[in-house]
């Protein structure tokens, strides 16, 4: 039978725990950031390579 006083964690244990969900949840935000910014930054690289054949599509207009 489980006692109320076996159920009972130290305090240096919640802290640990805290300290150690804490980082979890760091790490699960900075890796989602980190895929959202090299999306962003593939974006933004596709942009700017179609940018010259868009301005040059605009400006050699083909002649009837």
């Amino acid at each position: 039978m489980t006692t109320a006083r076996s159920l009972q964690t130290t305090l240096s244990q919640q802290v640990l725990s805290l300290g150690l969900a804490a980082l979890v949840t760091t790490g699960a935000l900075a890796g989602v950031l980190g895929l959202a910014a090299s999306d962003q930054a593939a974006l933004m690289a596709r942009q700017a390579a179609s940018a010259p054949q868009a301005i040059a599509a605009v400006l050699v207009l083909p002649t009837a």
